[in-house]
């Protein structure tokens, strides 16, 4: 870390890379390899610009292996926050292959033929700080590629999940925060055949955090 800018590199235990349809688990699996996975993000503080804002990116890269052969996932992302006053926007982007769309590496990260889906995602957020507590609300979205096989199978692989958020968010006292959400999530899947839907759900959620 220097002047605020703070550069980590992260070494981790390897994931399995997997082929899985809603929850059930198709042909290929690669297993994780001796080398263990490598994350690094660099952020970049814009105090001078507004005191809050920051600029990161980051990167990921793992390699895992089957008997038909190695596999290599990868995967950028840039983003950060911008604050003025009571009000910061936070925006992320990401790209990769091999990530997977829900869970890193380990759900729908390939096709059951092992070739591996390309994804990518956004996030955005705005708040604003009204002394005790802010209000927010943020939108996020993952969304994927078919690739090998896919098109041919029966399954309906997930094409994209999104989901809306509301929230307030009040300090009680120094320890204590309020939490109040509300979420509209949505999932959509490739082929759907005729008389299948969508996914779509809401979400509410009412809690209080303890913070030491």
């Amino acid at each position: 870390s220097y002047n605020g800018t703070t550069l980590s590199v992260g070494f981790y235990d390897p994931s399995q890379i997997r082929s899985t349809t809603d929850g059930a688990s198709v042909a290929a699996t690669f297993d994780g390899s001796d080398f263990p996975r490598v994350e690094a993000e660099l952020n970049i503080s814009l105090s001078q610009i507004s005191e809050g804002s920051n600029l990161v990116v980051s990167a990921v890269r793992q390699e895992a292996d089957e008997s038909g052969g190695d596999i290599t996932a990868e995967g950028v992302h840039v983003g950060g926050t911008l604050a003025q006053g009571p009000f910061a926007l936070t925006a992320h982007y990401y790209n990769g292959e091999c990530l997977g769309i829900t869970l890193q590496m380990d759900v729908s990260a390939v096709s059951s033929d092992g070739q591996c889906r390309d994804a990518d995602g956004y996030y955005v957020q705005g708040t604003y700080n009204y002394g005790s507590g802010k209000v927010g609300a943020s939108w996020g979205g993952s969304y994927q590629d078919q690739t090998g096989n896919d098109s041919a199978t029966a399954y309906d692989e997930k094409e994209e999940q999104e989901m809306l958020t509301f929230g307030i968010y009040h300090n009680a006292a120094p320890e204590w925060l309020w939490v109040a959400e509300y979420s509209h999530a949505e999932e959509g899947y490739y082929d759907v055949d005729a008389g299948d839907k969508d996914g779509e759900s809401d979400i509410f959620s009412v809690g209080m955090f303890y913070l030491w």
